[in-house]
């Protein structure tokens, strides 16, 4: 009958020796991190999401990469800021013309529009504004 025998290890001894070759397999695994890295963000970048930027439990909704969605997004907040300063910058010339094209109202009413205006191009929601004029 064959014998068996039993060794002792104290595991403070034993966990570290188990935590290195663990982390050697996985290593090994993985292969080099730069290359695991470059095809982990390369397949984030491309990701299919939704308008919002979150991958749908919907593929039909998920129809943007994200890299595309965010610099267009990106994009959209600058021209949002560069439309706000200018419109700020050209406050005196609008605020004329409208004076000039309600010269019968009450300049508080031009203001309030001028206002209304700024106000509105500082808004995270689209910003859509038209005014025309008829002359007499």
């Amino acid at each position: 009958m064959a014998e068996t025998a039993t060794v002792n290890i104290p595991k403070d001894v034993l966990e570290p020796i188990v935590r290195s070759q663990v982390a050697a397999g996985i290593v090994e695994a993985l292969g080099k991190p730069e290359q695991l890295i470059s095809k982990v963000v390369a397949q984030a970048l491309k990701q299919k999401v939704n308008s919002k930027g979150n991958v749908s439990n919907h593929d039909y909704e998920n129809r943007h990469d994200l890299i595309e969605l965010l610099a267009t997004n990106g994009i959209h907040s600058v021209v949002r800021e560069s439309l706000t300063k200018w419109v700020e910058e050209q406050r005196p010339a609008i605020e004329a013309q409208v004076k000039k094209a309600l010269s019968r109202k009450e300049s508080a009413f031009a203001r309030a529009l001028v206002e209304g205006l700024i106000t509105a191009t500082r808004s995270q929601w689209r910003f859509e504004c038209n005014i025309s004029f008829k002359e007499d």
